[in-house]
């Protein structure tokens, strides 16, 4: 502090130059304050965004193995997958069996039938006179 601080005037109001160095006091304390503060701010910021740093860089190597495994099980699918033309393939084969069985049950039906007529008649005939 300047003399202003170690001097007293007892009841005589301050004079001018008691309020300059007053003002030159107040002044060097306030930037003093400030660039301990401003220290203290920088240093907390800077292990802040440290700490932040780290956090990323983990959460950034998380999301690119995940998406590492994912774009892996994603050319699996891709490799295993049937197509809308494999399916229409698989579909028309489909269809094509359901009709040969659906041909062949009614030329079964049809030969039943036929085997039941023989029958019919084979016992009219053996039952003749």
């Amino acid at each position: 502090m300047s003399e202003m601080g170690k001097k007293t005037n007892g009841d005589k109001p301050a004079t001018q130059a008691d309020l300059t160095v007053l003002k030159t006091d107040i002044v060097a304390l306030m930037k003093s304050d400030m660039s301990k503060h401003r220290e203290a701010t920088q240093a907390m910021l800077e292990s802040g965004l440290t700490a932040l740093k780290t956090e990323l860089k983990a959460d950034i190597s998380r999301v690119a193995v995940g998406l590492v495994k994912t774009q892996a099980e994603l050319r699996e699918v891709k490799e295993n997958m049937a197509t809308k033309a494999d399916i229409r393939t698989v579909i028309g084969h489909i269809d094509g069996l359901t009709k040969g069985l659906a041909s062949y049950e009614y030329r079964l039906a049809v030969r039943k039938h036929q085997l039941n007529d023989h029958e019919r008649r084979i016992t009219a005939l053996e039952d003749r006179p």
